[in-house]
């Protein structure tokens, strides 16, 4: 049985932990006292320790056989997901500090490794958006669902011609990209289906724009469609196997994460061009 109080603002990292761990009391550390908030325990004892979560046992002490945790002791600070070191948080909640809680739960959801549109330019409406959605049961699959016809109709404006209208699809696209993942993280709304829907987007879109670009090109004197298509579709392909090659044999991580200037050069290149 996980019994869990719910005036905590739980790291979804200690979640995920203690569904996967049987015997332990999760604690929170106080001026004087640690303090019990969470236990993943036999169910013959869920009586015994819901009581002592919510303080109608002073008994002081735990069932016998039970192991006491801290946040740092159950779980890690490397985020391989995410591409960053953070520290898990277990925050009380109140009125008081609700709009703190929702910044950093928002800050939290993002990628410690990301291009600089998505870093500096996105968060503020980014976190806007995320808390429309989630007040109003707006599901991350609705957002990518969107997204994906966003990405239809900058492949359509990239056909005829229309960059600068099918770039601000594009933009649109990679923003709604950025309010599905991090609404998915702060709800824990998400799934497997989800995840290849959101991923399925963002592998197979691109080079269908690079594919329309070509086919707009071709009244271009000089460009023929071969050497377009070549071109694009030669080069994110590349770019693709060089990913999927580094992060199999070499660093699973990924090979933004490698060396610091790995990190730096995705955060400029990656930034210019939606991808």
């Amino acid at each position: 049985m996980l019994l869990l109080r719910g005036d905590f603002l739980y790291d979804q990292r200690i979640i995920e932990n203690m569904v996967g761990t049987v015997g332990i009391v999760l604690e929170k550390n106080s001026p004087l006292t640690p303090r019990p908030v969470a236990a993943h325990v036999p169910a013959h004892l869920a009586d015994r320790m819901e009581a002592i979560l919510s303080g109608h046992d002073h008994r002081g002490d735990y069932p016998a056989g039970l192991r006491q945790e801290s946040p740092e002791t159950l779980v890690g600070t490397y985020l391989k997901k995410l591409r960053k070191f953070e520290l898990p948080y277990l925050l009380p909640i109140s009125e008081e500090n609700r709009r703190s809680l929702e910044n950093r739960l928002f800050a939290g959801s993002y990628k410690g490794v990301t291009d600089l549109v998505t870093k500096w330019l996105w968060p503020r409406p980014a976190q806007s958006v995320t808390g429309f959605c989630a007040r109003y049961g707006i599901s991350p699959n609705q957002v990518t669902s969107l997204s994906l016809v966003l990405s239809v109709l900058a492949g359509v404006l990239f056909y005829q011609g229309y960059y600068a209208w099918g770039l601000m699809s594009a933009w649109l696209m990679t923003f709604l990209d950025t309010v599905d993942g991090k609404l998915a993280r702060v709800t824990l709304n998400y799934s497997a289906f989800g995840h290849i829907f959101d991923h399925a987007i963002d592998l197979i879109f691109p080079p269908i724009w690079y594919f329309a670009w070509a086919l707009s090109l071709q009244s271009i004197p000089g460009v023929s469609l071969s050497f377009a298509l070549w071109l694009v579709m030669g080069g994110y392909i590349a770019g693709r196997l060089v990913e999927g090659i580094f992060k199999q044999w070499l660093e699973s991580s990924g090979i933004f994460c490698w060396q610091p200037i790995d990190s730096c050069f995705r955060l400029i290149t990656d930034g210019v061009i939606p991808t």
